[in-house]
Parts: C-alpha cells; sequence; structure tokens
C-alpha cells in the first residue's frame, strides 16, 4: 500500500534566507515539546533527509507544512521546498506561512502561487487569540480561495466552534483541522470535551480532519493509547474527509516512522483495502492536488 505523508516539515538550518527561531538554542519551549525539542534544535532536515527515514514504508509524496517561523521573507520557505524536491526528485507539496491579517499579504501569496509546490497556508494568528473572528485577519484568508485553496488549522477543541463558523462562511477554501485537533491532556474530561468539538467541527462540509501529531502529548503513546482519539475522528469525518500524517521528524522524538505506520495500519485494519487507501493516500492526493 502507497502512503502520502500530510504533515512532515523540512528544516532548512543551512540556508541563510530561513530562520528557524523555536529551533535555535536559545529557545525555550514550555508547552508540549519541553525538554525533547532539544533532540531536534539545529537539526537539518532535507528530502533526502526524509526519503532516508521512509525507505522502508512506501511512502510516495508528502506535504511539507510551515516550519520556518522567524524567517523575515516567508516566500523563501516555499522556494526552499521547490528547491528540495526538484532536486531530490521527491513530489512535495508545501503548506506556506503568511501573515493573513497583514494588509499586504495579497503580495506574499501570489509569490508563494509563482511556485509549482505551493498548496495553502498555515498562519496561527500572531498575538491574537480570537483571529479566527478577526475581521482583517478573514479577508486573507478569503484570498485563499484564489491562490491556494487550503488552510490548515492549529486549533484546540475550545476554538472548534470558531474553526466551523469560518470554514462554513468560506466552502470553496478546504479547511483541514491539524493534529487531531491538538489535544493536550488524556483525561477522561477533556477527551469527552474534545469528542464534542470534533463531532461539532465535521459536521462543514469543507472540514478536514489531519489525524497526526499524537506523540506531542502522550510521549509514551501506545496503539490502543491513540486508538480513541483516531477512532472518533473518523467516525465523524469517515474515511473521505480523513488524512494521515506523521509530523516528522518532531514526531521522531517519541518513536520510530515505522512504528507509527504499524500502529495506524492495526487501528484501521477492519476497514476495506479500499477504505484505507484512501485514509492513507488517494484522500491526500486529492485534497493537495497531487
Amino acid at each position: 500500500m502507497e502512503i502520502i505523508d500530510t504533515h512532515m516539515h523540512l528544516f532548512g538550518i543551512n540556508n541563510p534566507n530561513l530562520k528557524y527561531i523555536w529551533l535555535e538554542d536559545s529557545f525555550v519551549d514550555d508547552g508540549h515539546l519541553r525538554e525533547r525539542l532539544e533532540g531536534i534544535k539545529n537539526y537539518e532536515f532535507n528530502a533526502n533527509d526524509f526519503v532516508h527515514e521512509v525507505r522502508n514504508c512506501n511512502v510516495v509524496k508528502a506535504v511539507h507544512v510551515q516550519a520556518a517561523i522567524g524567517t523575515e521573507d516567508p516566500v523563501q520557505e516555499t522556494k526552499y521546498i521547490q528547491e528540495q524536491t526538484e532536486a531530490s526528485g521527491f513530489p512535495i507539496v508545501a503548506i506556506a506561512d503568511a501573515p493573513l491579517a497583514d494588509s499586504n499579504v495579497e503580495k506574499i501569496l501570489e509569490k508563494h502561487a509563482s511556485y509549482p509546490c505551493f498548496r495553502g497556508v498555515r498562519d496561527f494568528g500572531g498575538d491574537d487569540p480570537d483571529y479566527l473572528e478577526n475581521e482583517n485577519w478573514k479577508k486573507g484568508y478569503s484570498l485563499l480561495e484564489k491562490y491556494g485553496p487550503i488552510f490548515c488549522a492549529n486549533i484546540f477543541w475550545e476554538d472548534m466552534h470558531k474553526g466551523a463558523k469560518l470554514a462554513s462562511e468560506y466552502p470553496n477554501i478546504n479547511f483541514i483541522v491539524d493534529h487531531t485537533g491538538f489535544p493536550q491532556e488524556r483525561t477522561k474530561e477533556y477527551f469527552e470535551n474534545w469528542k464534542e468539538g470534533i463531532s461539532k467541527i465535521s459536521s462543514v462540509e469543507n472540514v478536514w480532519i489531519k489525524v497526526s501529531g499524537l506523540g506531542m502529548a502522550e510521549w509514551a503513546w501506545t496503539t490502543e493509547t491513540i486508538r480513541p482519539w483516531v477512532e472518533h475522528c473518523v467516525e465523524s469525518f469517515g474515511v473521505d474527509r480523513t488524512i494521515w500524517g506523521s509530523n516528522w521528524p518532531v514526531d521522531k522524538l517519541f518513536g520510530m516512522y515505522e512504528s507509527v505506520i504499524f500502529s495506524y495500519k492495526k487501528i484501521w485494519e477492519n476497514f476495506t483495502d479500499s477504505e484505507k487507501d484512501k485514509l492513507f493516500k488517494y484522500n491526500a492526493e486529492r485534497l493537495f492536488d497531487f
């Protein structure tokens, strides 16, 4: 079975035009990665490195998601991804960085779109916790329909209702909930709240769920501990709006690539071959226009 990894990051640490403030020695992560982040600081991870990592897993294509945080010109990261996919011969498309609330964001999107690998944007909204409801930000978001109709959303269950409202207002933009809705705790109460949020946002037809990144909040995860989260995603979104991603090399801090693949295959073992092909490849191929 062929696989498309819909969430990985290339780190062009040695590229003078790129900056990764979260991978610098001075950066302290008080959030989900904490001391584990030390394992990938100053870590060059290019396309050939990724190909080597996945060599035993039949991964045939991948999606790079914005990582060069702190880069003055975010288009330089898309340029780097284009160069990497061409040099390696491995198909990679890019979800880029763009400050959607910026009045000049259309010029940035135009430049991103000049590279064939560009597919859409991930934007954390800067310092605005309510950016999904910010009218200036939404103006920038609306431009994605023209330049790259995918938005990868890094949102928690508490903001799922905001994401659902935004996605419903712009039905021609594919809204992807990243990292399984980024669960931060493993308590029963949190799980029930998360389930409610996932169920709510799944009712909007142009919203997709990306099952990925579950190691970040559970470093010693197992197939059985992530199973309830994965199963609820597929129950809510169905096999036609669920995609899979590794979050490599970040989730390399919590396991081997082969182990991650094995676990998802185990969780989805009772699906038909056609359904598994959708979850691991064909949904991504359609969504990201490979």
